[in-house]
């Protein structure tokens, strides 16, 4: 670098390289945490060094590498010598907490495990173009996996289902689609919300089985319906609405264009597609997690993470109109369009 541009660098310092290096640690520190039960061993009552170190038969060096990380990261407080979840943790990693992410944190491990996140995984990735990660494609015929999928995608969405329904009105008698909806889990919150409301999740057979499950768990059996359901081949059915979260992500541009394509062509003058996502910045700058999840997308799946701009022009190119960016809660979002 010429010495004119080093004066002008000269105050900048190399903590954003050392977080970018440092941040596998951070994730295993959690997964290694939630294997061996320490947001559980913690609990309510919270616990000091020396008795993790004793629970959980590890050295006390361990011990405070493993607490500082999770408290350094807001998933613990320490008051008096004594650590305590912080309510981020009480509501995400706590069991019986019904927003519990301890699936996504097991599928985090099993990428991790299977290589398909590491530096020679994605170098493989980059140079070849071999996606070694199989998903929708095993759920025919591999029961326990889709069973394995559908619940890590439950949880991941219960949350978030929670937010956008405060900021979308589905009143009046409406039937809403929710397209390789999974768990349903976004289908439910809705029915919750809008006890006039009738939902239907299109999903593969293996996975509907699995929905008519959790709508029955969460007790809205009696207007949660499933149909067994093809992206691409299948006609969708009548509805006011079509809902599709984490989907438009997974696939193509053209298939997205595809599927959007498809809905206005299904909806009556006046229905509405909803799409809900996490968004780039409309300069694709950041946010820096929704970099990384591309990264993810570009590792596991055909897709890419979009920002509002690029969903928003692609819903008016097709016909939409009234289209609206409705950021929901943390990263999320809804786009919104009307068929005319």
């Amino acid at each position: 670098m010429p010495t004119r541009e080093l004066d002008i660098a000269h105050h900048l310092d190399e903590g954003v390289i050392y977080d970018l290096l440092m941040a596998r640690i951070a994730t295993n520190t959690l997964i290694i945490a939630h294997e061996l039960g320490l947001f559980e061993l913690i609990g309510a009552e919270g616990i000091s060094p020396p008795e993790v170190s004793s629970q959980l038969e590890i050295s006390d060096r361990a011990t405070m590498a493993i607490l500082s990380v999770l408290r350094s990261n807001d998933l613990l407080e320490l008051i008096d010598g004594v650590y305590f979840l912080s309510p981020l943790a009480r509501k995400y990693l706590v069991r019986e907490s019904p927003y519990y992410f301890g699936s996504v944190i097991e599928a985090v491990k099993i990428v991790g495990i299977e290589q398909i996140d590491s530096y020679e995984g994605l170098k493989h990735l980059i140079l070849t173009g071999d996606q070694r990660f199989k998903s929708f494609d095993t759920f025919e015929h591999d029961m326990e996996r889709a069973a394995w999928f559908t619940e890590n995608m439950h949880q991941m969405s219960y949350a978030p289902s929670k937010w956008w329904i405060e900021k979308i009105d589905l009143s009046g008698g409406l039937r809403l689609l929710d397209i390789a909806g999974g768990s349903g889990a976004h289908a439910i919150s809705a029915l919750q919300k809008w006890p006039d409301l009738e939902a239907m999740v299109l999903d593969l057979e293996p996975v509907c089985k699995l929905t008519e499950q959790y709508f029955e768990q969460y007790g809205v059996g009696d207007r949660g319906k499933t149909l067994v359901y093809d992206l691409w081949n299948s006609k969708l059915p009548p509805a006011d609405a079509h809902f599709y979260s984490n989907i438009f992500h997974d696939w193509s541009y053209e298939q997205g264009r595809f599927l959007a394509q498809k809905s206005f062509d299904a909806l009556e003058s006046g229905g509405r597609i909803l799409i809900h996502e996490m968004l780039y910045d409309d300069d694709k700058k950041g946010p820096k997690l929704i970099a990384n999840y591309n990264a993810t997308m570009f590792l596991t799946m055909k897709g890419q993470q979009y920002s509002g701009k690029e969903l928003t022009d692609l819903l008016y190119d097709i016909g939409f109109k009234q289209i609206e960016v409705i950021p929901t809660q943390g990263y999320w979002s809804i786009v919104t369009g009307t068929k005319p």
